[in-house]
């Protein structure tokens, strides 16, 4: 009878999904580590097929130099739970700032600080529109994470009737108390990339600090501190977070293929788990939800 060895699928596909992402301490059936040791393996028998299987349990992450309880906040905030203080005393930073404007200042600073191959960027979930072509809308074609302050002070997406100005480099309003924001998304200053670089990856390139990144520019890559804007697929309601599919530019993440099940919810909390776990030394996050927004702020302040 033929033997073979098999990682149970559902496993394997959460290994791949956040242990690739996240970095993890893995163990198998039994308590066993992975390393080769046979005992990890327990047998079972497929229409004659002999296979031994193993379980991977996902422990610990290393990605984030943060204790237990910062790690434990950052997944609670992730998966819909309560939202409690922020940890306070840990050498892993969260902030939660005003405004995008804030964020942005607040990143280019880190940037400043670490020197010339300073890793801090922003990043924001999928929520403004983006596609390889150019954007006919923007005055040089590029895609634009846009957001205005209302007179009410709440900060809401998409710029102002009238204003078509688009990304503008080293503008004025883009500085502290600016009432709007405007950024390319990634590789919008520069497509074809920083000249010597070569094969650089996007967080690498300097010009990126004036970009805003997404899932598909930075899973799998750490950033000493990240920034990321929590747009509106992100909400807080009746105290938890809630995922809204309407609001979600991402295709990929939120069409619904007939007579299959709508894993909408789910990609958009995975996008947010890869997000908010960039930064190997610090978090700092903007809502534009108010009520989200709010959580953030009471939470920072406990």
């Amino acid at each position: 009878m033929e033997t073979r060895q098999q990682w149970d699928v559902q496993t394997l596909t959460a290994l791949v999904g956040e242990a690739d992402d996240a970095g993890a301490d893995v163990a198998a059936d039994g308590g066993a580590g992975t390393d080769g040791n046979d005992a990890a393996f327990s047998e079972v028998n497929l229409s004659g097929v002999r296979i031994q299987r193993a379980s991977i349990v996902l422990k610990q992450q290393f990605r984030i130099d943060a204790s237990n309880a910062t790690v434990q906040w950052i997944n609670d905030l992730i998966d819909g739970r309560p939202i409690g203080p922020i940890p306070a005393g840990e050498k892993y930073q969260i902030r939660v700032v005003d405004s995008p404007v804030d964020l942005h200042q607040v990143i280019k600073g880190k940037v400043t600080e670490e020197g010339e191959h300073g890793l801090s960027r922003l990043l924001a979930t999928y929520d403004w529109p983006y596609a390889s072509a150019k954007n006919p809308g923007e005055p040089n074609g590029r895609w634009c994470v846009e957001m205005h302050r209302e007179k009410d002070g709440r900060w809401a997406t998409g710029l102002l009737d009238g204003d078509n100005r688009g990304y503008i480099a080293g503008s004025a309003d883009a500085g502290p108390g600016s009432d709007r924001f405007c950024l390319p998304r990634n590789y919008g200053i520069s497509s074809n990339g920083s000249a010597g670089l070569g094969k650089k990856s996007w967080a690498e390139r300097p010009e990126t600090v004036d970009e805003v990144g997404s899932t598909f520019t930075i899973q799998g890559f750490d950033l000493n501190y990240a920034g990321a804007i929590i747009g509106p697929s992100v909400k807080l309601r009746e105290g938890r977070v809630v995922f809204d599919r309407s609001t979600s530019c991402s295709s990929a993440a939120t069409n619904k293929r007939e007579g299959r099940p709508d894993y909408s919810e789910q990609n958009l909390h995975n996008e947010l788990n890869v997000l908010l776990k960039r930064g190997v030394h610090g978090l700092y996050l903007f809502a534009v939800d108010p009520a989200l927004q709010a959580a953030l702020k009471a939470a920072a302040q406990r």
